[in-house]
């Protein structure tokens, strides 16, 4: 049962810092907030052996049953998957996670409908290469983009902007895993992934229904809802997403949502998958178990001393999809529009 007004525990507003000590030491992890440090805190850090973890995900529609910051949450909560990690399979060695004030922003989001803030391709990429330019400057080298917001188009900016900055800055890392995630978790072989990691944890069979919403899983559906449910429960309406329908979008139409905002409504739902298979049974283990070990491999390989170790994690399989880059239009609509406009001219001279 929900708690009244009158129950419910005065929060301030900056609770988030007055409550919270700059650096908190847990185990062989030392978490680090960056917006409550002192100049003199900053200097003092060791700024080149840090993890610095960034949120990066945007404002967005998640049916009626999540809430709009849904994939924000989401990738507050892999700082701490990750930290839980590094404390129990990496004891060995001490590390110093930098949590940098997230950017509640993202592109390739439900644009078309009220509530969701979408912010164009090339702006979002910029932010995001400033914001990190910032940071860089200031000594750190090694980031982990974390965002649970995987649109197309959005995964493929935040590849550009990590790609940007490790040109202009040498020695200087940035992982963005979260294509890698969808890949892992939907798409090089769903069905070998899940059957495994189901008799791992001792589960029963998925049954060909459970599959089925696997592969329909795309927003604000099982994954979504478990991982919100692990990490701010009071913020899901469970009532709501039980009785909630099977709604499936096309690829046809997902793509046409990259290019034109009335193709992002869902048709009302808002939501693209099957939410009430979200108690079939226990996913959230499941879930943190993929993306957590994916998680570690991408911080490992930002910590290896082999330069060419990291080298496999810069680039999804996205990156070869040149149509998702922030400048298609310039690089390849716009000088095919001209050639449409030219080559007549060419052909009617010819023929003269």
């Amino acid at each position: 049962m929900k708690k009244t007004s009158e129950e419910t525990k005065r929060v301030e507003v900056l609770d988030l810092y007055n409550n919270q000590a700059p650096i908190l030491n847990y185990k062989n992890v030392t978490l680090v907030r960056y917006g409550a440090l002192t100049r003199k805190m900053l200097e003092a850090l060791d700024k080149e052996d840090a993890l610095v973890v960034i949120t990066i995900s945007p404002m967005e529609v998640h049916g009626n049953f999540l809430p709009l910051a849904t994939d924000y949450l989401g990738g507050y909560y892999l700082i701490q998957v990750i930290r839980d990690l590094l404390t129990e399979k990496r004891q060995d060695k001490h590390y110093t996670i930098v949590d940098v004030p997230g950017l509640p922003i993202g592109t390739g989001s439900l644009r078309g409908v009220a509530g969701t803030l979408d912010i164009g391709h090339r702006t979002f990429r910029n932010c995001v290469i400033d914001y990190l330019d910032g940071l860089c400057r200031a000594g750190f080298k090694r980031f982990f983009l974390s965002s649970a917001h995987h649109g197309l188009s959005h995964a493929y900016a935040l590849e550009e902007a990590a790609s940007t900055i490790m040109k202009r800055f040498e020695g200087v890392r940035v992982a963005t895993p979260v294509h890698w995630m969808a890949k892992t978790l939907y798409l090089d072989d769903p069905e070998t992934t899940w059957t495994n990691i189901v008799q791992k944890f001792g589960q029963k069979p998925l049954s060909e229904q459970e599959m089925a919403a696997l592969h329909a899983d795309h927003h604000s559906a099982i994954m979504e809802i478990c991982l919100i449910k692990k990490a701010a429960p009071n913020l899901v309406d469970s009532e709501e997403y039980k009785t909630s329908e099977p709604h499936i979008d096309g690829i046809g139409h997902q793509l046409k949502g990259m290019f034109s905002r009335r193709y992002c409504h869902h048709f009302g739902y808002e939501y693209n998958g099957m939410p009430a298979f979200a108690d079939s049974r226990d996913w959230t283990p499941l879930f943190i178990h993929l993306i957590g070990g994916l998680c570690l491999e991408f911080v490992d390989a930002l910590y290896a001393d082999d330069v060419k170790a990291f080298d496999h994690f810069r680039y999804s399989h996205i990156w070869q999809f040149k149509f998702l880059k922030t400048n298609f239009k310039l690089y390849f609509i716009y000088p095919l529009i001209l050639l449409l406009i030219v080559i007549p001219w060419i052909l009617y001279f010819l023929a003269l």
